[in-house]
């Protein structure tokens, strides 16, 4: 009976369906904003891209990773990478997914500052209105939460560091390509 029911469920996990799919899913976010005070002008430029691949089973469980890059051109610069395995659920055209980041810097262009040993997560809650089979698009909301436990500036590791956490809100406009 064990075997049987052992059986069941790893067909249902490892045969795909008529309803499974490889899915790629990028996600953009841009925005400017400019601020003129007493006739000076500052300028701000944020740009946010998320690529997800994974695979999404028939009964809505997503497994897969995500790759994010974050370029900010405001006071001080910034390129921001991370990436990790992402699990979720897919239900009617709404989508949660988690990320647990493995890996992330942070680099400021300004003094030659980059932060490293990044840990942890994003939550996407995202909605795809599909056009056809094997295509969607559709909002996504993005919270990252993610703490760097180095610094090094000009490629030497600063002792003493004490942390630095950072976290966003993104909305963003999401693409969502079904390979089935």
């Amino acid at each position: 009976m064990k075997k049987l029911l052992l059986g069941l469920l790893l067909s249902a996990v490892l045969v795909p369906s008529a309803h499974s799919a490889f899915v790629f899913n990028p996600s953009v976010s841009m925005f400017e904003r400019e601020v003129e005070t007493n006739n000076t002008k500052t300028e701000a430029k944020y740009t946010y891209l998320d690529i997800r691949a994974g695979y999404l089973f028939d009964f809505g469980l997503y497994v897969g990773g995500l790759y994010s890059n974050a370029n900010e051109q405001a006071g001080g610069d910034s390129s921001d990478f991370f990436f990790g395995p992402s699990v979720g659920y897919h239900f009617k055209g709404l989508s949660l997914l988690l990320t647990y980041f493995l890996n992330g810097q942070s680099d400021l262009s300004s003094g030659g500052t980059k932060y490293d040993d990044v840990s942890g997560y994003q939550v996407d809650l995202a909605y795809q209105i599909m056009i056809g089979k094997t295509f969607g698009l559709g909002p996504m909301m993005s919270y990252r939460a993610v703490s760097f436990d180095e610094q090094q500036l000009q490629g030497i590791s600063q002792p003493g560091f004490n942390g630095r956490d950072q976290t966003t809100l993104t909305p963003s406009f999401s693409f969502w390509f079904h390979f089935q």
